[in-house]
């Protein structure tokens, strides 16, 4: 054995086999932690469903009036604006009252707010849909678990009746008419 390896063995830096090679003990390094906690499961959960709102509102002005109900709630929400009326429903100067005015008046507040415009006349639609998403998500995580919200706020943002022509408008107006 060298002095040199005499030095370094009793500093302590390695230490000599049973054949006489010697190992380099190498010194325990704590290596740097990551001091950023996860984010809890609301957050997560939040930046979800703020994302299914955009994927809801994304492309809502896009295309025509689909059916007679469209096109109807959308004139009827224009002659509030234009008339200055927002107690009477008109469609066509008629008295349109076969529905409750609360939708009635989202749109007018929306085409008031973005214009005359497909995507002012379905944005609060699509709005209470992704409401009840929220809801469903809500109510799941506070009976079961987290989860289960995920899930139900999943089946219902991904579900193409709930997304598509008017699966917005009929539980809304089922809500309405209980509201006003």
């Amino acid at each position: 054995m060298s002095t040199g390896d005499g030095e370094r063995a009793s500093r302590g830096d390695g230490e000599q086999g049973s054949s006489g090679e010697y190992r380099f003990k190498f010194p325990s390094a704590r290596l740097p932690t990551c001091s950023l906690a996860p984010l809890p499961a609301f957050w997560v959960d939040s930046i979800a469903l703020s994302v299914g709102l955009i994927v809801l509102t994304f492309g809502l002005g896009d295309y025509g009036f689909y059916e007679p109900h469209e096109g109807h709630f959308a004139g009827v929400a224009r002659e509030m604006l234009l008339r200055g009326d927002w107690v009477t429903p008109t469609l066509n100067k008629a008295p349109y009252l076969n529905k409750p005015p609360l939708l009635y008046w989202l749109i007018a507040t929306s085409t008031a707010t973005f214009g005359f415009t497909e995507y002012a006349a379905r944005l609060p639609v699509a709005i209470a849909g992704w409401l009840g998403a929220a809801i469903a998500w809500k109510w799941a995580r506070e009976l079961w678990n987290v989860s289960a919200g995920r899930a139900a706020a999943l089946m219902l943002l991904k579900n193409r009746r709930f997304k598509s022509r008017g699966g917005f408008y009929q539980p809304l107006i089922e809500t309405t008419r209980y509201a006003s």
